[in-house]
């Protein structure tokens, strides 16, 4: 089967919470409106940047996550997928395979920007291998104390606050640690202002927010 370009065609990936305008949609014709789906991180912004643009553009949008996005779209029933990902290498053959040519668009990178307790100043830097025994599925109800991830840390009760699985926080963390998904026994809340305020009230937490949470937070984590 031969490649055809879609109408408005692309991926538009969003690492890490970067957003920016669509830029293919510029192509569309005013009286035929685009579809696009996706991960909801930049639903809110599709309208500010649609009209920054300057563009006559009709769309519709449903937030549907990442993956259902990507696989709407590699199966020719969306214009544009909006992804926290790269397409994985069963997708990109999805797309090939229903003759949809796509094009990855990388806006940019925000930073993860992990956190702790005041007090526990004897954790200044963590390497890869320490995040991993510390955030492993197995680790759930085994590492429960940071001497366990460092023979130098004191003994202190170690509590894990994270944002929600679902978020492209969580993702990104898990893509760097082995197995499938995080300890099971760690604490999600829903935003970093609540995840910052249970890191800096429980000692011995440790957490991770966007790094515009983090510096606002100051001295105080």
């Amino acid at each position: 089967m031969g490649l055809r370009l879609r109408r408005a065609g692309m991926l538009v990936l969003l690492v890490l919470m970067v957003f920016s305008l669509p830029i293919r949609l510029t192509a569309q014709e005013a009286d035929s409106a685009a579809t696009i789906v996706g991960s909801g991180i930049a639903a809110p912004l599709v309208d500010a940047l649609v009209a920054a643009s300057g563009a006559a553009v009709n769309y519709d949008l449903t937030v549907t996550g990442t993956s259902p996005g990507i696989e709407a779209f590699c199966q020719g029933e969306a214009d544009v997928a909006m992804a926290t990902r790269p397409l994985t290498e069963q997708e990109a053959l999805l797309c090939t395979n229903n003759g949809v040519e796509f094009h990855e668009l990388l806006i940019g990178y925000d930073v993860l920007a992990f956190i702790a307790h005041p007090e526990t100043d004897f954790a200044q830097c963590l390497t890869s291998d320490q995040l991993n025994t510390m955030l492993i599925p197995s680790a759930a109800g085994q590492v429960t104390d940071w001497s366990q991830i460092s023979a130098d840390y004191a003994a202190t009760p170690l509590t894990i606050v994270l944002p929600p699985a679902t978020s492209a926080s969580y993702a990104q963390i898990d893509e760097r640690v082995e197995g499938v998904g995080l300890r099971a026994d760690l604490t999600t809340l829903p935003t970093a202002a609540a995840i910052t305020t249970a890191v800096r009230e429980t000692p011995g937490a440790f957490g991770a927010v966007d790094l515009s949470a983090a510096l606002a937070a100051g001295d105080t984590l």
